[in-house]
């Protein structure tokens, strides 16, 4: 007899720890960005206290949040992990949902971990943003709800499922500073509790590109009435195919819908600027009632860039969503970079091109001007010498080189008077190769009586040389002035006299 009442007494103990264990309180900590953490991370901005934290069929409950940061003003519920006493590990964002507060008619309390333990004064009327990462019942009746009284919340994001079956009211109820609701998860179930019912002013409901589920009758009537706006999505869908009802019935135009697709290009213009679509407007199910029209617009318009690139190449990518080829941000082009030049004294053409396929760049390649090589600053004379100035774009004669390895380029002065031939010609010529120089600038002097009674009919030449030698010869240009030739140009002292000499503060002589 002793035996079987200990054994019976062993029996009901271990009944005890089990259901001790089922309902025992697991507590999630949350870093400022977001994330779960470990209970000893340096970084806890507050902690979750999860209910039945085990139990994936809608039993799980999220019951308070406590801060260690008091200034948090956004609370996120990550994808929580729990891993279980033997080993398991329990995955939220798989669960069927996660039910919010003490029960149907409790608001989701957030307490200072100073207050845990008395619960005195909840502080989720300072909370202005709320994410949920993982699958939620919002639940609540009449004026009563789990976020009930959340009067700062502008914002609401439910990355995982939105699960409420009913329509009693009051989850939302007196969340008078909400601003925008978005659902981006699979396999939604809505019904007005998942809207506002008195909101102050309008809004933005927006149902993203991955948004699954169902509507149930009449779900946004909440929101009729007031200046909301609804993008609403194809992939969502009514709870019942005879029913695909939104309001009740339509109060002027205050509730706007935009109808977000992939591609809009498949749409004519009539179709984006009214689409009539099957969602409708009425007291009772009914065929005949009037449907909602809607204007069309493509995601990535809604969010103002493509919402999902595939790179194609290095430099190259295609939108998913509306087909669209662009350059992503860092593009790394396969460049081919060419500059031509007619005239070394004026600019050139600078082409880059990539010879990446389906680059815009490729068919139609980047043209601009290239800086020219010599700049002509003038002449001046005193009566004893006659000067003449250049300046020598180093830069963009080792950039011209450099692009055009199969050139021989090489440049200098010739000086020659009463003589116009060519750089070969000895007599009565001075020429110096400056090639393998590195002068940013040149004024090069000629001494001698050059008042106009000794000299006004000399003929002078004072110029830069270049010569650009390839496999079918070289060919040499004279710069004279602000342009080049084939021939040597003289000047006379009387020209020089006409010709202002430009001081640009050149750095070598």
């Amino acid at each position: 007899m002793k035996n079987r009442f200990l054994l019976f007494t062993l029996i009901v103990l271990s009944l005890v720890c089990l259901f001790a264990i089922s309902i025992s309180a697991e507590a999630v900590y949350v870093n400022h960005n977001g994330e779960q953490v470990s209970a000893d991370s340096e970084d806890i901005a507050y902690e979750i206290e999860l209910e039945k934290a085990f139990e994936k069929n809608g039993n799980c409950k999220m019951k308070y949040i406590y801060l260690h940061d008091e200034t948090v003003t956004k609370i996120v519920i990550p994808a929580i992990e729990l891993t279980h006493s033997n080993g398991t590990v329990y995955k939220m964002a798989e669960y069927d949902y996660v039910r919010l507060s003490t029960g149907w008619d409790g608001t989701l309390s957030v307490y200072t971990l100073a207050d845990k333990d008395t619960k005195s004064n909840s502080l989720h009327s300072q909370m202005t943003e709320l994410e949920f990462h993982v699958p939620v019942l919002g639940d609540g009746a009449g004026q009563k709800g789990n976020l009930a009284g959340w009067t700062s919340l502008e914002k609401i994001s439910y990355f995982s499922r939105a699960y409420e079956p009913q329509n009693k009211g009051g989850y939302l109820y007196n969340c008078v500073s909400l601003r925008e609701i978005h659902f981006y998860g699979e396999n939604n179930m809505l019904s007005g509790n998942f809207f506002p019912s008195n909101s102050i002013t309008g809004g933005l409901v927006v149902f993203h590109e991955d948004a699954t589920g169902t509507i149930r009758e009449c779900a946004m009537q909440a929101l009729n009435g007031k200046d909301w706006t609804v993008y609403l999505n194809t992939k969502m869908q009514p709870k019942t195919a005879d029913d695909p009802r939104l309001t009740w019935n339509k109060s002027g135009n205050s509730l706007k819908f935009i109808l977000l697709v992939n591609d809009d290009s498949v749409y004519t213009e009539e179709q984006i600027a009214s689409y009539e679509t099957f969602w409708q407007a009425g007291n009772n199910k009914n065929a005949n009632n009037a449907k909602y029209s809607m204007s069309i617009q493509s995601y990535c318009d809604y969010y103002g860039e493509h919402v999902s690139m595939e790179a194609l190449s290095t430099c190259v990518s295609k939108c998913l969503s509306c087909g669209e080829i662009a350059i992503p941000k860092n593009p790394v082009h396969n460049e081919s970079v060419t500059i031509v030049y007619d005239d070394f004294a004026a600019n050139g053409t600078k082409t880059t091109k990539c010879l990446n396929e389906n680059c815009p760049l490729n068919t139609e390649p980047k043209v601009e001007n290239a800086e020219p090589l010599f700049i002509f600053k003038g002449y001046s004379t005193d009566g004893k010498e006659i000067c003449v100035g250049y300046v020598i774009n180093v830069n963009a004669i080792d950039e011209y080189k450099a692009l055009n390895p199969e050139k021989s380029f090489k440049y200098g002065i010739v000086a020659s008077a009463n003589n116009n031939n060519p750089i070969d010609v000895t007599a009565n010529t001075i020429n110096v190769d400056l090639t393998n120089e590195k002068y940013t600038a040149l004024d090069f002097k000629l001494t001698g009586d050059w008042s106009k009674e000794a000299s006004a009919s000399a003929k002078l030449s004072m110029n830069i040389y270049t010569s650009v030698a390839d496999g079918e010869g070289a060919k040499v240009s004279y710069v004279y002035g602000y342009t080049d030739g084939d021939t040597i140009i003289s000047a006379s002292y009387d020209v020089a006299d006409q010709i202002t000499y430009k001081d640009l503060n050149s750095q070598a002589e």
